[in-house]
């Protein structure tokens, strides 16, 4: 598991719940509307454990 570093909002909430994204800034700083459509979208992530689905 790799040490992040830590965030109060994060903390507040459970820092299992976040993802943090590093989007290059090139890519930020160009007229990106179908990219900005998709990142304001909720999202569920889902990791099975163990052998997955039973």
């Amino acid at each position: 598991m790799e040490k992040r570093r830590s965030h109060r909002f994060a903390r507040f909430y459970g820092s299992r719940r976040f993802l943090q994204l590093r989007i290059p800034d090139e890519i930020r700083q160009k007229e990106n509307e179908p990219m900005r459509a998709f990142l304001l979208k909720k999202f569920i992530l889902w990791v099975p454990l163990g052998n997955g689905l039973r």
